[in-house]
Order: C-alpha cells, then sequence, then structure tokens
C-alpha cells in the first residue's frame, strides 16, 4: 500500500481511501477559530497532557532523541517537540494534505 506524492491510491481498501479524504478535506483552521470551537477546553487539556507526557519521556532519555510521531496530523504538536529539543522528528500521516501543513509549518519555524 503506498501514495505517491501525486495523490495516488494503489491498493488502498475503500475504508483507506474513507479515511484519508475524510482528513483531506478538512480546513486548516486559524487560532481564533479553533478558541471557538465546543471542543477547546478538552483539546487544550488533551495537549497539556501531551506536553507533560513528552516532557517526562525526554527527561530520562540521555543525549539526542529521535522522534517518529504516528498519525501526525497537521503538526499541533511540532511546538512541544521543539521545546523538548529533539534532534530530529520523522513524522507519519495517512492524509497528504495534513503532511503538506506539516511541512509548511516546520518551514516557518526555523
Amino acid at each position: 500500500m503506498e501514495q505517491r506524492g501525486g495523490g495516488e491510491r494503489r491498493n488502498f481498501s475503500k475504508e483507506q481511501v474513507d479515511v484519508t479524504d475524510f482528513y483531506d478535506r478538512q480546513k486548516v483552521l486559524s487560532f481564533s477559530e479553533r478558541q471557538q470551537s465546543r471542543m477547546v477546553h478538552g483539546r487544550n487539556f488533551h495537549n497539556w497532557i501531551k506536553s507533560v507526557l513528552i516532557d517526562k519521556v525526554i527527561t530520562k532519555i540521555s543525549g539526542p532523541a529521535s522522534v517518529l510521531d504516528f498519525c501526525g496530523g497537521k503538526g499541533g504538536d511540532l511546538l512541544k517537540w521543539k521545546s523538548a529539543g529533539i534532534s530530529q522528528l520523522v513524522l507519519v500521516d495517512i492524509s497528504l494534505n495534513s503532511v503538506r501543513v506539516n511541512i509548511f509549518k516546520g518551514s516557518r519555524s526555523n
């Protein structure tokens, strides 16, 4: 099963195509738009938990850390990883659009 940069979907099951299409259709929201969501408090709590867990794991590692982030989405954790001081991040996601958003965010944060 592979997906190329052009968006080909060879050997994808119907379910995989459905999931990919769902995430590819998601709009990239601005910070103010995200703050108006009914889910903002749950999302903030979730992000706080992830920050604490990342910090706990990173502090137990001696030397530079490399991270493989499955289901990285649109890069909501990029700043968490950056502040953790990791040396390398490889992000994987089923949505090509999410990967493109991550590349854009990553290029802006340098």
